[in-house]
C-alpha cells in the first residue's frame, strides 16, 4: 500500500520542513481522483491487515507528520472537497506552539473525521532516547492525545523513522 506522507501543505517558508504548495497538493489529489485511486484511512488498512482482507487495487493512504497548522487550514479542506481521509500524527509538546496545530484544531479535526495519531511527546528520535524515558515519549503522549480528543489513538509514526526493539515492545 503506498502511503503518501506529507509534513506541511502551504507557502514555502525557507525552513527545513518539507512543504508542498496548496496548488500542488490540490493537483495531486485531483490526479489521484482522475486516475481512479481510492484513498483509504489507516483504520481501514489496519482492519484489512487484521482480517487478511486485501484492499482494493489502487488504494493509497495519506498522512501528515508533526501537526503543522496548515494541516487544518489548508490540507484538510482540500481533502474534504475530494472526499479523501487522512491521518495527522501530532507531537503533544508542539501543539499550541507557533506554526503548529492548537488543541482546539486537533479536537476539531478528530470530530470532523481526520484520524489523529501519535508522533511521540517531543518528536524524539527514539534510538537516542534512554530506555527509562521511552514510556513517556510513547505512552504518555498517546494518553494525552486520547484525553484531548476523547477517543483511542491507534497509530504512531516514529519521528525520522527511528525505532528500537524496546520502543516496539512498549508500543
Amino acid at each position: 500500500l503506498p502511503i503518501l506522507g506529507y509534513h506541511c501543505v502551504g507557502v514555502p517558508k525557507g525552513t527545513h520542513v518539507p512543504r508542498v504548495s496548496a496548488e500542488a497538493f490540490e493537483r495531486q489529489l485531483a490526479c489521484l481522483a482522475r486516475h481512479g485511486y481510492r484513498v483509504v484511512g489507516l483504520d481501514e488498512v489496519a482492519d484489512g491487515l487484521d482480517r487478511g482482507t486485501p484492499l482494493p487495487r489502487r488504494s493509497v493512504a495519506i498522512t501528515f507528520d508533526d501537526g503543522y497548522e496548515e494541516t487544518a487550514t489548508v490540507a484538510w479542506p482540500l481533502l474534504k472537497r475530494f472526499g479523501m481521509p487522512a491521518t495527522v500524527f501530532v507531537t503533544p509538546a508542539e501543539v499550541d506552539q507557533p506554526g503548529f496545530l492548537t488543541w482546539a484544531q486537533v479536537v476539531e479535526l478528530a470530530r470532523d473525521g481526520m484520524t489523529i495519531g501519535n508522533h511521540t511527546m517531543h518528536h524524539s528520535y527514539l534510538p537516542l532516547v534512554p530506555e527509562e524515558q521511552l514510556s513517556h515519549e510513547l505512552v504518555s503522549s498517546k494518553h494525552l492525545i486520547e484525553e484531548r480528543i476523547g477517543r483511542p489513538v491507534h497509530f504512531i509514526s516514529y519521528p525520522v523513522g527511528g525505532f528500537t526493539p524496546a520502543a516496539q515492545a512498549i508500543i
